[in-house]
């Protein structure tokens, strides 16, 4: 990366709310986004952090970040 720095983006939607919960109205599901919006943003820093902290502790470890994707999709597709 040229200028030192990882950003990553990440958004949720109506869609992703009606994934879960699809008899649900547009209006429910984006009152659900706004008022979860700053409890999943603390959650993606912290998340973000320990697997910081957990590559660098041994830098063999690295290969397994393919597992932590490994379990967020299947998580994702319950």
């Amino acid at each position: 990366m040229s200028n030192n720095s990882c950003r990553l983006n990440v958004s949720w939607s109506v869609e992703d709310v009606k994934h879960l919960r699809p008899k649900w109205s547009d209006e429910r599901c984006q009152d659900v986004l706004d008022r979860v919006f700053e409890g999943l943003e603390e959650a993606a820093v912290t998340a973000g952090w320990d697997v910081l902290e957990w590559g660098c502790e041994d830098e063999g470890k690295y290969d397994d970040l393919i597992d932590i994707r490994g379990f967020a999709h299947s998580k994702r597709s319950l």
